[in-house]
């Protein structure tokens, strides 16, 4: 009997809720919110839930202000 079994695909991330932004980047989803609100991250809504394209993620990820340590 030939069972039809679906091979799993890895699929590329396209997008995340503010909860799973917020555990990958590390921070805490009021920092998500916030900048969302300050329009320096786009997102959108579907439903009830908000989304951030995994795009827009990494383009506010790579845009944050790069840290400078002093030489003392």
């Amino acid at each position: 009997m030939g069972q039809n079994k679906r091979q799993h695909i890895p699929l590329e991330r396209l997008a995340y809720s503010v909860n799973e932004l917020a555990d990958a980047a590390g921070c805490g989803r009021d920092k998500v919110y916030d900048a969302i609100r300050n329009h320096q991250l786009r997102a959108h809504k579907w439903g009830s839930r908000t989304i951030v394209p995994a795009e827009e993620a990494r383009r506010f990820i790579d845009n944050l202000p790069v840290l400078e340590l002093g030489a003392n």
